[in-house]
């Protein structure tokens, strides 16, 4: 069954493509590279002198399953750019990103002052801030349909 795609199911679309890109690199950057990461993060608490830098060792053991993690956000990106009127998808993936905030948040109030957490919060919620908006604009906007080439 062929579904009309407005503009906002256009957007939701051409959003969740980018995220499963973005994620997909992510995992790739977060497995070869940790320790450029881990330098990244630790400049500005470094040269500012401002809380504190993740330390340079223990992080390892959590590589597989932090790229792993990505690389099913990825998927599941991709899978809702395929499948738009399956909202489960951006559902779990909503889901999974408010527990990643939380886990940073608590990670940043009860153990270290890390500015790695602030980080994590900042960008994890615009990833949240992005779905949500791509997804209400679908579930709450009706729009007219476009007719364009069925290229997508």
């Amino acid at each position: 069954m062929q579904i009309e795609k407005t503009p906002a199911l256009r957007r939701y679309i051409r959003v969740m493509r980018i995220l499963s890109a973005v994620y997909f690199l992510m995992a790739l950057s977060t497995f070869f590279l940790n320790e450029q990461i881990v330098y990244i993060l630790n400049l500005l608490p470094s040269l500012a002198g401002v809380m504190e830098s993740l330390p340079n060792s223990g992080y390892n053991f959590w590589l597989a399953p932090a790229s792993a993690f990505l690389m099913t956000l990825s998927l599941m990106s991709l899978i809702s750019s395929m499948r738009p009127m399956e909202r489960g998808y951006a559902l779990i993936h909503l889901f999974a990103k408010i527990l990643i905030i939380l886990s940073f948040f608590y990670l940043f109030h009860f153990h270290e002052r890390y500015f790695a957490y602030l980080f994590g919060i900042a960008i994890e919620s615009l990833f949240t801030l992005c779905i949500v908006f791509v997804l209400l604009g679908v579930l709450i906007r009706p729009e007219t349909p476009v007719s364009a080439p069925e290229a997508e």
